[in-house]
């Protein structure tokens, strides 16, 4: 119903160790948004942020959020990493993984990314790594 491009949310964290760097509605939105989350953990008078981690399985058309976070990125020339989520249950080789990831930025016109893949058993994990 709402053409809702990124989600930007704040989060002062939770109990418990699984829920030390980002709180349980942080991470619900997160594991639930078809579209880029930031989460700002401290308010900041002077938001400047240098570097900007993108993380997806890549495996879906993620087009328009990926323009979406290189928009945002342009803003405060900010560096994209982009980080390919590798869930042990659903496992693929490395380089088949840069490939679905090269793919997505072309077809969204991106270039000037660092790649990475991060094999892991729960997403969350993969994107705090």
């Amino acid at each position: 119903p709402y053409d809702i491009d990124l989600v930007v949310m704040g989060s002062h964290g939770a109990k418990g160790i699984k829920e030390a760097f980002i709180g349980s509605n942080t991470q619900s939105v997160i594991r639930h948004a078809h579209v880029p989350v930031l989460v700002i953990k401290h308010p900041e008078e002077n938001f400047n942020p240098g570097r900007i981690v993108f993380a997806s399985s890549f495996r879906n058309n993620i087009t328009k959020q990926l323009k979406t976070v290189m928009n945002f990125a342009r803003l405060w020339n900010a560096e994209v990493d982009l980080v390919f989520i590798n869930l042990l249950s659903h496992l693929i080789d490395e380089h088949e993984a840069e490939k679905l990831m090269r793919i997505q930025m072309k077809e969204a016109g991106v270039s000037g990314c660092t790649l990475s893949v991060i094999e892991t058993n729960e997403e969350e994990f993969g994107i705090m790594e």
